[in-house]
C-alpha cells in the first residue's frame, strides 16, 4: 500500500486563510448579548415587581417567589453559557434568595403574620443587592482575549484595552 502526498496547502482545510483583514473587530454590546441583557432587565422588573406585591400582602411570594426563581435560573444558565459571570451571579441569585426565605418560613415555622415582617426587610435588601449587581452586570465592558477568537467575556472590573 503505498502513501501519496498530494496534499496541497489549497486543500488543507485547517491551513490559515490567504489573506488577512485589516478591519478591527467591533463588538457591540447590545448585539452580542442583547437577548441577555434583556433577560436581565426583565428579571429586574419581575424582581420590582415581586417585593411591590409583597410589601401589599405577604402571601403573594408563593407566585412571585417560585416565578423570579424560574427566570433567575433560565438567565444564569444561559449567562454561563455566555461565559458572563456577573450575570451568572445575578441570575442565581433569585433562585438562592427564594430557596432562603421558603426555608427560613418553614424551619421557623412563620404563618403570614409572623412572616411579615423579615421577609419584607430580607427581600428589600436583596433587591438592593440585586439591582447593584444587575447595575455592574450591564456595565461592564467585554473583555477581549488576544490569544483566542472567543465571543467577548464580561468580567467584573473589565477595562479598555
Amino acid at each position: 500500500m503505498q502513501h501519496s502526498s498530494n496534499l496541497t496547502t489549497d486543500s488543507n482545510p485547517y491551513a490559515p486563510p490567504a489573506e488577512v483583514s485589516d478591519t478591527p473587530l467591533r463588538y457591540d454590546l447590545f448585539r452580542v448579548n442583547g437577548w441577555l441583557r434583556w433577560l436581565c432587565l426583565i428579571q429586574c422588573g419581575i424582581i420590582l415587581v415581586s417585593v411591590g406585591a409583597e410589601f401589599y400582602d405577604i402571601e403573594s411570594i408563593l407566585g412571585t417567589g417560585p416565578t423570579f426563581g424560574a427566570i433567575g435560573v433560565c438567565l444564569a444558565f444561559l449567562a454561563y453559557r455566555r461565559r458572563d459571570k456577573p450575570m451568572v451571579l445575578f441570575g442565581a441569585s433569585a433562585p438562592a434568595f427564594a430557596l432562603f426565605v421558603f426555608l427560613l418560613i418553614n424551619l421557623m415555622n412563620w404563618g403570614p403574620s409572623d412572616a411579615t415582617i423579615p421577609v419584607r426587610l430580607l427581600s428589600f435588601t436583596y433587591m438592593t443587592f440585586a439591582f447593584s449587581l444587575a447595575w455592574r452586570s450591564l456595565a461592564a465592558k467585554p473583555q477581549l482575549s488576544a490569544d483566542t477568537e472567543e465571543e467577548p467575556r464580561h468580567a467584573i472590573g473589565a477595562t479598555d484595552r
